[in-house]
């Protein structure tokens, strides 16, 4: 997914992937990526609820609950 999104930066499919793949990473700087990507993917689509939904999950898993059920949440109201 790395050089998919480099080649193809606006790529949805390709990004939120990636958000998913790096929240599993485990480390730190992968989880902070995974949330950026995510947000990123939120911005360049704004009304799909999917970019909110795994948004809210990159966030989970990097330990900040309060703003994933935020992100959770405006994903399906």
């Amino acid at each position: 997914f790395e050089e998919l999104v480099r080649e193809h930066p606006s790529y949805p499919q390709g990004v939120a992937n990636l958000a998913l793949v790096l929240a599993e990473a485990g480390d730190a700087n992968g989880k902070r990526r995974a949330t950026e990507l995510a947000e990123a993917f939120v911005r360049q689509n704004p009304n799909l609820a999917e970019g909110r939904a795994i948004y809210g999950y990159t966030l989970l898993k990097a330990g900040r609950a309060v703003d994933a059920e935020r992100a959770a949440r405006s994903a399906v109201g």
